[in-house]
């Protein structure tokens, strides 16, 4: 149709009060199982009714799995006779084509007439990589054996994987895991990261790293360093060049971060430089277009090849942990990137200690400044909760102070409701 002076699509009436226009959606854009979306929808404002979105969600408990989750949205028509806009956010969005004929959403509308433009649906909060195929190489976690990594051991525990996220555990020396890669060419190689550093204890002094080098056990070309402390922020440095850049920023333990490392060659002096970004991996942020910290390494030979490494924190509670990473170079063969699910923030109740006033002190971790329930129980049939808020460690205390008049007690813990 052409309605208002611009080509569109019409709603047909029926007889039936649902009326729905469909959409597919190409499979190269679902990228994960459950995503963050949103909907912009160009409509004409006729006079009476309204609409919402209906999608492929995620709640298996829901009627259809899910299939026609309704988004928290519905627009009303004021018959304003001019075009509009109206954009929707659909969380836990899967778009596995469980509508009516193999569609992912549809517009539901209750209005006797509906005209519609342009409808553009976006990926929120995730790097341009998701769902595209670009030359590189991403690292497997499934196994961290040789030719793919190589473990240089320190004091602490090895390099572990669970659950598809490796952790390094504190130590000094720290251990090191490589992934031998061809890097180094610079014509704007990247490494793509999802990280986070969780068990900080506000005594540590260096939280681990993740930097690019010539080969196992030589200086660092450049690497990214988490800094814990009073001035707490993120250190970029090159050891052999002796250059390094601070930036003070509050980042939260037990809460994933994206970080895109970039390396390339200037083309007057032939010597390297390095950019470094980090935004938060919540699937709401929007990865910014400027550089956190940059490098000029004026001077320096860099290898023809390398790898990239994971350093674990020094001594300490604190564990450094990532679940993906990808290094992208023209010299690698193409690849279809795939990020996993965001895995959820780590929850642990560390064993009760008792306090010399009586009584067994509990203590939380789990995301900074959330709300949680401690649950006791002494028959597993009733639960009494008590409610905690972490702080911005992501820790939080209980005292139970009853408990020396009872037999046994069980605690566990989860997120408040």
């Amino acid at each position: 149709a052409e309605v208002g002076g611009r080509p569109c699509r019409a709603m047909q009436p029926t007889v039936h009060a649902g009326r729905y226009i469909y959409f597919r959606i190409d499979d190269s854009f679902k990228w994960a199982d459950s995503m963050l979306v949103e909907v912009e929808v160009e409509y004409f404002d006729h006079a009476g009714g309204s609409f919402t979105i209906e999608y492929d969600g995620s709640d298996p408990n829901a009627p259809f799995s899910g299939a026609y989750t309704r988004a928290g949205k519905t627009v009303s028509l004021t018959g304003s006779g001019t075009w509009k806009t109206a954009t929707f956010r659909l969380p836990g969005a899967r778009f596995l084509n469980g509508q009516n004929a193999g569609t992912d959403f549809r517009l539901a509308i209750q209005a006797p007439a509906f005209h519609v433009a342009r409808v553009e649906v976006r990926r929120l909060g995730v790097p341009a990589e998701a769902g595209e195929t670009v030359p590189g190489r991403q690292a497997s976690l499934e196994s961290l054996a040789p030719p793919d990594w190589v473990v240089l051991p320190g004091e602490g525990p090895p390099p572990v994987v669970r659950k598809g996220v490796l952790s390094l555990s504190g130590g000094d020396p720290p251990a090191r895991l490589c992934f031998p890669t061809a890097l180094f060419h610079g014509t704007g190689e990247e490494l793509l990261a999802r990280v986070r550093v969780r068990g900080l204890q506000g005594t540590e002094t260096g939280a681990g790293a993740l930097g690019v080098g010539g080969d196992e056990g030589k200086p660092w070309v450049a690497r990214l360093e988490w800094v814990v402390g009073p001035e707490r922020g993120w250190r970029l440095s090159a050891e052999a060049a002796g250059a390094s850049a601070f930036q003070a920023r509050t980042w939260l333990p037990n809460t994933w971060y994206w970080m895109r490392f970039r390396y390339t060659w200037q083309e007057v002096g032939g010597y390297p430089d390095v950019w470094v970004r980090l935004w938060r991996a919540d699937g709401e942020t929007i990865e910014p277009v400027t550089w956190d910290l940059t490098l000029d390494l004026a001077g320096l030979a860099p290898p023809p090849e390398g790898w990239l490494a994971l350093e674990a924190p020094l001594a300490g509670d604190a564990v450094l942990e990532t679940d993906f990473l990808f290094v992208r170079a023209a010299n690698e063969s193409a690849v279809t990137v795939r990020l996993p699910p965001l895995p959820p923030a780590w929850i642990e109740l560390d064993p009760p200690v008792p306090v010399p006033d009586g009584g067994l002190r509990l203590t939380l971790e789990g995301a900074p400044r959330s709300a949680y329930l401690i649950e006791r129980t002494a028959d597993f049939v009733q639960w009494e909760p008590a409610p905690l808020m972490t702080d911005l460690l992501g820790r939080a205390h209980w005292l139970d102070a009853a408990a020396p008049g009872r037999r046994w007690a069980f605690y566990r813990a989860r997120e408040a409701n």
